[in-house]
């Protein structure tokens, strides 16, 4: 995130965006040994609780990221990408914005935009959390012209709902790594290519088995 948010000279966002993309634990901010550390590199730095960072700092600092996004994409062609992660029998949904050109020298054009949790993973509801970012998006002033997902039957279903709730029809981009990773699997289960396949790692297995046996504990690992 620090790569594409020009820097504040606010210490409160410098602290926001550290903790973030050094994933620390919140938990760091309540501790003595933090607030003895801080007091002697920045005495003038004022202490900053866990609670006083997830409900002041970071929606303040998020804010603040999430309008530069939307200036950098302004103008482009959008698409939202859309990813499901699951823990704890809950879904997680990350929405990813890709431009369709270059934002900078560096060659930057994705941006992670916004994550939520869902309990359900019906197609009408993951089709209205899609429309919901689409229209939030599209009242920013951003062009979204598509929506890519991976291609269960979860996300197939999604077309009708999203086009529903958004009220014009946005086109659903399958995911082609997640086709070629399902072509990939159909074909490894068909002989000859399963027992190639099956020799094959096992092999690798075997090597690495032998690789690990010579090694001695009291010899540092290279």
């Amino acid at each position: 995130m620090d790569h594409y948010v020009k820097r504040t000279d606010t210490s409160n966002d410098d602290l926001v965006l550290f903790a973030s993309n050094a994933n620390l634990s919140l938990s760091l901010l309540d501790s003595p040994w933090w607030r003895i550390f801080m007091e002697s590199c920045a005495p003038e730095f004022r202490r900053v609780s866990s609670t006083t960072f997830c409900n002041k700092l970071l929606p303040h600092t998020a804010k603040k990221v999430m309008d530069f996004v939307v200036n950098q994409l302004m103008g482009c062609k959008v698409t939202l990408v859309v990813d499901e992660m699951r823990k704890n029998h809950c879904s997680f949904y990350n929405f990813v914005l890709a431009a369709d050109s270059d934002i900078d020298m560096r060659g930057v054009n994705v941006f992670f935009w916004d994550s939520i949790s869902m309990e359900t993973r019906a197609s009408s509801d993951v089709g209205k959390a899609i429309a919901d970012q689409v229209n939030a998006l599209t009242k920013l002033g951003l062009d979204v012209v598509a929506y890519a997902t991976d291609n269960c039957s979860v996300m197939r279903g999604t077309e009708d709902f999203v086009k529903a709730h958004c009220g014009r029809s946005i086109p659903r981009i399958p995911c082609v790594s997640h086709y070629l990773n399902g072509i990939l699997k159909k074909m490894l289960k068909q002989e000859p290519l399963k027992t190639l396949w099956n020799n094959v790692r096992d092999g690798y297995l075997y090597n690495k088995m032998m690789e690990f046996q010579q090694i001695s504990p009291f010899e540092p690992i290279p």
